[in-house]
Order: C-alpha cells, then structure tokens, then sequence
C-alpha cells in the first residue's frame, strides 16, 4: 500500500501526533519529531527543513515528510534526547558517547557538544583518562585532551593491544608527553639547588599550596625529644629519593610522592619512640609533607611540560 513501512518506530517520546517531520536512521528507526525545537539548537537542521520536501508516497508517512539520516537508531536516539527538554542519556563508557558527539559536530549543535564534552569530564575523566584522551583527540577537544593526559600520569599505560583506539599522531604525542613529565621529575627531585630540607622546615613554598610551619603545629616531645619542624625532613636522604624516582617513573605525578609513605617512614620512624609521636609523624609526612610537595611537583610538570607544542589552551576549572 502507498505510505506503508516496514521501518520500525522508536517508543516514547518520539511518537508524539504534534510531530511535524520524520527523521529515518540508516537501520530504519522513524522518530517523529517537531521541526522547530531542532532548528532552534542547529543552524544545519533549520536549513534542512527548509528545502523543499518530495511529495512521492515512498518520502512521507502518515503525511509528513521522511527525511532519511546517516546515523543509527541508536546515535539518533541519544542526539535527540540531548537535543530536547528531557533527561540526558546515559553513557557508560567514553567510547558510547563518539558517534553522538560526531553527530553534533556534524549538525552543528553546539549545545549537546558542550553537554557531552562535561560529560567527558565529569563521569569519565578520573576513571578512564585513556578513553577519554582517545575520544578528545579523535574530534579535536583540547581541552578535555589535556586534562586526559594529565590525569593518565596515575594509571599504568596498557599494553599496546589494550590501548582504546585513537589516531597514530595523538598516541605518540602522549608518550612523548609522558617521557617529558618523567624527566622533568626526576630534574624535579634530583635539583641539588631546590632546598627541600629548608623549604619544609621554614614552611616557603608558595602561598597557593601549603605551610608546614602552620598547618604541622605539634610541640617538640619531651620523652622522645621528637621535633615535628625539624625532624620531619628525611627528604634530603638520597636513598628515598632514589626510590621516589623509581616509582614516579612509572607514575609521574604528585599523588606518588605521597603514596612513598613506606620508603619516607624508614627513615623517619625508627628514632621515635613515643606512639603519639609516631601517629603524628606519619601523618605529617604523608599529608603535610609529601602530598605538599606532590603539589609543587604537579604545578612544575603542569608549567613546564605541554602536550601540543603550541599549547595555549585555557584549562577551564572543573
């Protein structure tokens, strides 16, 4: 019969009879939708709605117009639901969400692309920075790349046939990226000139990360003779450093220093005897210490080591 179908049609909530077009993914999936709501979020829908539609029954059902997509059921669904008054769709993975992203770079809808790069940042970026550095780099999102890249430096790098697909250029621009974080630690920790040991005892890092001399308050122990501002400063033993370096080589990034806890109490907790002292001791190492120098150690590799050689991104806080 003329205007027949075999497509199938997607439930709720494009189905609705105010529907004024139909839009047809490549896998036969007819979602009825209403014209002006997509004109109003992508200048390349309002201009495709204004050209002149076929009149031949093939082209129309239940009278309205068929406009046949590129995309599946499935792309079109979620770029619909992000397009609409609605709840978002849910991703599980980075790689779910490409092909809507493609879709929206490809319709110009700057609003969902804006959605779906937060998307990228919030659910993802801390769990799967790998994924999500694959995906930034395959549309061009430089700013969603970076921060990948930067929070990649806590995970292992997997092997080569469990890396997530991306383009050739933008894996070796991240192993290039993590080679020069590694060397500029290991400059980081071995700089005779940085003061390390004055640095924590006098509190003179800078005013945006920590102050020992405030924050480290405990008075010198009369049984043991502990003191917290000078004695909490093994850091000029070269033996912990050199085992810093070894796990920063395969994590080059602050939280490691302060995950060194183990190499940073073999020096320090064998001459104190009192419990107390030795609670305080721990904790002023790891979270005083060690995560303050972390801190500089992160501004260092965020200054001094770029992933594009013209990087002049604006990093947006999150």
């Amino acid at each position: 019969m003329p205007g027949t179908t075999s497509a199938a049609t997607l439930s709720h909530p494009f189905t609705k009879a105010s529907a004024d077009v139909i839009l047809r993914s490549c896998d036969g999936i007819n979602f009825r939708i209403h014209r002006a709501i997509l004109s109003e979020v992508s200048p390349v829908f309002e201009g495709m709605f204004s050209l002149p539609q076929p009149e031949t029954p093939a082209a129309r059902l239940g009278g309205l117009p068929i406009v046949p997509m590129a995309e599946a059921g499935t792309t079109l669904d979620s770029l619909l639901r992000l397009c609409y008054p609605m709840p978002d769709p849910e991703f599980k993975r980075p790689c779910d969400l490409a092909a809507v992203l493609q879709a929206a770079q490809k319709y110009d809808v700057d609003y969902v692309t804006e959605k779906l790069r937060r998307v990228l940042r919030d659910q993802f970026l801390s769990a799967s920075p790998l994924e999500v550095y694959a995906v930034a780099s395959q549309f061009n999102l430089e700013q969603e790349a970076i921060l990948a890249a930067r929070q990649s430096l806590h995970c292992q790098l997997p092997r080569p046939q469990d890396t997530p697909q991306m383009p050739s250029s933008a894996l070796i621009r991240l192993m290039r990226y993590r080679s020069n974080c590694v060397t500029t630690v290991i400059s980081f920790l071995q700089d005779r000139s940085l003061d390390i040991e004055g640095m924590i005892r006098d509190g003179l890092w800078d005013d945006e990360d920590w102050h020992p001399s405030e924050a480290y308050s405990f008075e010198q122990c009369e049984k043991c003779e502990y003191d917290p501002n000078l004695d909490c400063v093994p850091l000029s033993q070269r033996n912990f450093l050199e085992r810093a370096i070894t796990a920063l080589t395969e994590y080059p990034c602050g939280d490691t220093l302060k995950n060194c806890l183990t190499s940073f109490g073999s020096y320090l907790i064998p001459k104190i005897t009192c419990l107390a002292c030795r609670e305080n001791a721990i904790y002023g190492a790891q979270e005083i210490v060690l995560a303050g120098m972390g801190k500089v150690l992160d501004r260092r590799l965020r200054e001094a080591v770029k992933l594009f050689d013209d990087d002049t991104v604006e990093i947006v806080s999150m």
